[in-house]
């Protein structure tokens, strides 16, 4: 994690750098999770389109060989 203990032995500039470089790599790290959030949440409702998919193609080559 981050050493916050650091920062005030850094000259204000520095600490103002580290921090923004922390929000900036913590903002990355929740824009990710969303992400992965919300996939996860549509999982189901892709899987349920593949299996019908393949149950429409499977049937219409069991309707094409005969």
């Amino acid at each position: 994690l981050y050493d916050f203990h650091r920062l005030p032995r850094k000259t204000d500039m520095e600490r103002k750098i580290e921090i923004v470089q922390f929000a900036s790599r913590t903002r990355q790290l929740f824009v990710r999770l969303l992400a992965l959030v919300k996939w996860a949440s549509n999982a189901g409702k892709v899987e349920k389109c593949a299996v019908r998919e393949l149950f429409r193609t499977s049937n219409l080559s069991y309707f094409h060989s005969c």
